[in-house]
């Protein structure tokens, strides 16, 4: 599971603070939706919902004799690897 940086977090919590305690003029007004919405957040990356969309159905595969990690899905795999049996076997 890819974590989501404290960093973030903090960021997130800032901006919906400041945007909903400047619109509605009262602190406590934004602090709940800002700790909702970080609560809300937390529990989506806990769950493994949030993720990069490149890695999401890809895995990780050392192909032949590379030192290379490449992400690849299923369907990309097998036709690698019927690509590379087809070329041993019909070499000029």
């Amino acid at each position: 599971m890819i974590k989501i940086r404290k960093s973030v977090y903090f960021l997130i919590f800032l901006s919906v603070f400041f945007i909903e305690g400047i619109l509605w003029r009262n602190v406590v007004d934004g602090l709940i939706p800002a700790f909702l919405s970080i609560l809300v957040i937390y529990f989506l990356d806990s769950k493994g919902k949030i993720k990069r969309p490149l890695l999401r159905f890809k895995e990780p595969y050392i192909i032949g004799n590379s030192t290379e990690i490449e992400y690849l899905t299923s369907e990309e795999l097998g036709r690698r690897l019927q690509n590379r049996k087809w070329n041993k076997n019909h070499k000029p």
